[in-house]
C-alpha cells in the first residue's frame, strides 16, 4: 500500500517557455478499471459504513444495495472493496475523488462478496463486505479512500461508487484544528472623508440615510452584531471597517443627509438611538474579543499594491486605526496576512524539485535540488509513493524528459493567437517523438486543451 499522497512540482532553471503545459509523470500502479458501457444500468450504492470513524485494529463493515435496471437477468455479480494506506493530503483531492473516483491509488480491501445467484430485471439485492484497517495499512490520522466496485462473472466492472473513511488512532494522534471565525461589520461608505478625521471628530453630514434601517431592529448590521454577541464561546474574530464606525458615530448626535453636493438648507436629523445602542454593543464586544480593523473604507489593498499606491495603503491603515481608537478606544495595528492559506501558502507547502546544472542549492521552502544524474534521480522520484508530478519551466527539459522516456503525459493549451517568431517548445529538429491524442477539449474562448501520451504507452 502507498503512504500519503503528496502533490509534487518539478521546476527547471533553464528559463520559461510560452506554451502553457503541464506534464504528469505517472506512478507505476494502475488505476481501477472503469465501468463498461452497457444498455441500461446496474448500480451499486453504499448505504452505511460502520464504524463511521475507524481506529487501530478496527474492522470496517460496508453495507449497500445493487439494483438491476437493465432488461436482462444479471448473474455472477461480485462486490469488491478497495482502500489505501495513503490518506488524502488536501480537501481538493477528496473532492476530486468523490466526484470522479480517481486521483488516488487504491488496492484490494477484504474478500470479494458474491451477490445473489441471479438478479432479475428491476430487482435489488443487499450486500455486506468488510475489511481490517491493519491489513490495508492504515495507521496515521487522516481521511482515506473507500471504493466499491461491482463486477460480473467475467471480471468486467459494471458500476462503482466511493466514499471517505476517517481514521483516528487515538486522543494524542493529532492536534485540534484551530479555526478562526471571521465576523465582518462592514458597509459601504456613507460620508466623504473630511479633514476633521485627523482630530477624530466624525463628519456630521452623510451622503444618504441607509444606515438608519440597517442599524434598526430588523436591519443587517443589527442582526450581525446580535448574532455574534449571542455566541461568546464561538471565539469570533471581528473584522470592522473604521469608516462604518465613523458613520455610525456621526448618527449618535444630530446629523444631516446631503444627497447632492450642491444641496443647501439641509435639515438636521435627530440623533439615532439605534446607532447609539449599536456602537455601545460593538464597544462591549470588542473589549473582550479579537478584533481586526480593516483599512479605512475597506479599500482594495491588492489593487493598490498592484498600482504601486503604497502611500495610500499606509494612509488607509493610519486613518482607520485613528478612527477606531477614537470611537472604540484601544489600538488596532494591522498584524495579519489576508487571506491565510492562499496561493502563496499552498506553493510554499508543496514539495518542489528543481532541475539545474548551475545551482548548488534550492532555497525555496520545501525544495530539493536535482543535478548530476538527473535521469536516475527523476526515475527514483517517479517510483516514490504520492500523486502526479506537475512540471513548469524549461522547454529544453521537456524535450529532454521525452527523449529519456520520463514524461508520461503532455497537456497543451493552444491559444488562437499567432505570435510569429519566438522560442519553440520542441527545438530539436532531429528528434522524432510519436504521440497519441488521449483527450481534447475546446473552450468557448477558442482555446483548445490537448492531452498527449507517448505512443505505445
Amino acid at each position: 500500500m502507498l503512504p500519503a499522497k503528496v502533490r509534487r512540482i518539478l521546476f527547471a532553471s533553464f528559463g520559461l517557455f510560452a506554451v502553457a503545459l503541464t506534464m504528469v509523470l505517472a506512478l507505476a500502479q494502475p488505476a481501477l478499471a472503469r465501468p463498461v458501457a452497457r444498455s441500461g444500468t446496474v448500480t451499486v450504492v453504499i448505504d452505511a459504513v460502520s464504524p463511521q470513524v475507524a481506529g487501530p485494529g478496527a474492522t470496517v463493515t460496508v453495507t449497500g444495495t445493487v439494483s438491476n435496471t437493465t432488461g436482462q437477468t444479471q448473474a455472477g455479480l461480485v462486490v469488491q472493496l478497495y482502500s489505501s494506506s495513503a490518506q488524502f493530503s488536501s480537501r481538493d483531492q477528496m473532492d476530486h475523488y468523490l466526484s470522479r473516483g480517481s486521483g488516488v491509488e487504491v488496492g484490494l480491501a477484504g474478500d470479494p462478496v458474491p451477490i445473489a445467484a441471479s438478479l432479475a430485471p428491476g430487482a435489488t439485492a443487499g450486500w455486506r463486505a468488510s475489511f481490517g484497517v491493519s491489513a490495508v495499512g492504515m495507521s496515521q490520522f487522516g481521511v482515506y479512500p473507500l471504493t466499491v466496485q461491482l463486477a460480473d462473472m467475467t471480471g468486467g466492472v459494471l458500476a462503482s461508487t466511493q466514499t471517505l473513511l476517517p481514521y483516528w488512532p487515538g486522543p494524542h494522534a493529532a492536534s485540534p484544528l484551530r479555526i478562526a471565525w471571521v465576523w465582518p461589520l462592514i458597509d459601504q461608505p456613507h460620508q466623504q472623508v473630511c479633514g476633521a478625521l485627523s482630530a477624530i471628530q466624525p463628519c456630521t453630514t452623510l451622503t444618504d440615510n441607509d444606515l438608519a434601517a440597517s442599524l434598526g431592529a430588523d436591519g443587517r448590521l443589527a442582526a450581525l452584531l446580535s448574532a455574534g454577541r449571542a455566541h461568546p464561546d464561538a471565539d469570533l474574530t471581528w473584522f470592522i471597517d473604521p469608516a462604518l464606525l465613523g458613520d455610525v458615530a456621526a448618527m449618535t448626535r444630530p446629523y444631516q443627509v446631503e444627497t447632492r453636493p450642491d444641496s443647501t438648507g439641509v435639515p438636521n436629523e435627530p440623533a439615532d438611538k439605534a446607532a447609539v445602542n449599536w456602537l455601545t454593543g460593538v464597544k462591549a464586544t470588542t473589549s473582550s474579543q479579537p478584533t481586526v480593523i480593516v483599512p479605512y473604507a475597506n479599500v482594495d489593498v491588492a489593487a493598490l499594491v498592484h498600482q504601486g499606491l503604497n502611500a495610500e495603503i499606509s494612509s488607509a491603515y493610519t486613518i482607520g486605526d485613528a478612527v477606531a481608537h477614537g470611537v472604540l478606544g484601544g489600538s488596532y495595528r494591522p498584524s495579519i496576512a489576508w487571506p491565510a492559506g492562499g496561493m502563496a501558502d499552498q506553493m510554499n507547502s508543496t514539495p518542489k524539485f528543481v532541475v539545474s546544472g548551475t545551482l548548488t542549492s534550492a532555497g525555496w521552502q520545501n525544495s530539493t535540488l536535482i543535478s548530476g544524474d538527473v535521469a536516475g534521480q527523476i526515475t527514483e522520484l517517479k517510483q516514490r509513493p504520492g500523486g502526479g508530478i506537475g512540471m513548469s519551466g524549461s522547454s529544453a527539459l521537456v524535450t529532454w524528459l521525452l527523449k529519456h522516456d520520463l514524461l508520461d503525459r503532455l497537456d497543451l493549451l493552444v491559444f488562437p493567437v499567432v505570435l510569429g517568431s519566438g522560442k519553440r517548445l520542441f527545438d530539436e529538429p532531429d528528434v522524432q517523438l510519436p504521440f497519441t491524442l488521449a483527450h481534447s477539449e475546446a473552450f468557448s474562448t477558442g482555446v483548445v486543451h490537448l492531452t498527449y501520451e507517448p505512443a505505445g504507452q
